[in-house]
């Protein structure tokens, strides 16, 4: 799933809440089923704009998995996620990949989230947290978690993606590939692409990205550990 996303722009305010207040809020705000948007404005965190690579990246991934659903832009809306993921439907899955926005915040871990479409007097907020998603049912071998800009993920404290990795975890995947920091969004093209032309092939996810990893480190163009190394895998592997 390929969605709309942004960097966060910069923000401040000398009247900003204390820590503790903005947790409380935004705790009372999941709790009540409001929108999260105000909590993370009060944090410096909005002004989402599309991400120029990942429609590249969904369609080298479906050229390789022709029957593979596929949602871009305004499609990727929450409650079409969370209808697709319903525990009701208890859906098996091979791969689930998104490549959208994330947000991280460990001081705050139940309101981490992904971006994703809201509309005009929907319910939703566009932010699917990480409450929200242990919540699904994802019984994926592997769920994906790519590029946010041009990585995955707002981060704060060295946390990386952990909370959302955990999350999916929870909701059934049996392994998440996530990045640690942000990257270039040509390079993840090209790793991810890569990765699943070798899933093609019979390999692992988790076996593909490191097979991926040494074509990196000895490649001219992508060998410094800036563009391979982020990319970790967490769960069963074969």
């Amino acid at each position: 799933m390929a969605g709309p996303g942004g960097a966060p722009a910069e923000a401040g305010s000398i009247d900003a809440p204390s820590p503790g207040d903005l947790r409380l809020d935004a705790l009372a705000r999941l709790d009540e089923g409001k929108s999260l948007e105000p909590v993370f404005e009060d944090l410096g965190i909005y002004g989402w704009t599309d991400l120029p690579g990942t429609l590249g990246e969904a369609e080298d991934i479906r050229k390789l998995y022709p029957l593979a659903e596929m949602l871009t832009g305004g499609a990727v809306r929450e409650d079409a996620v969370k209808a697709k993921f319903s525990p009701s439907k208890n859906d098996q899955f091979e791969f689930v990949h998104f490549a959208l926005h994330g947000i991280v915040l460990p001081d705050i871990p139940e309101i981490s989230a992904m971006v994703v479409t809201s509309e005009s007097g929907s319910a939703e907020d566009g932010y699917l947290t990480s409450r929200e998603i242990e919540e699904l049912s994802v019984k994926a071998e592997t769920v994906v978690l790519s590029a946010c800009e041009t990585g995955l993920g707002i981060y704060y404290g060295g946390e990386g993606v952990a909370g959302l990795a955990q999350a999916f975890i929870l909701a059934g995947a049996k392994g998440v590939s996530v990045t640690l920091w942000q990257v270039s969004d040509e390079s993840t093209r090209e790793f991810m692409s890569g990765v699943y032309a070798l899933t093609r092939q019979g390999m692992s996810f988790s076996a593909a990205s490191s097979s991926m990893k040494r074509r990196f480190v000895n490649s001219s163009r992508w060998s410094e550990p800036f563009f391979w190394a982020p990319f970790i895998f967490t769960g069963i592997s074969d």
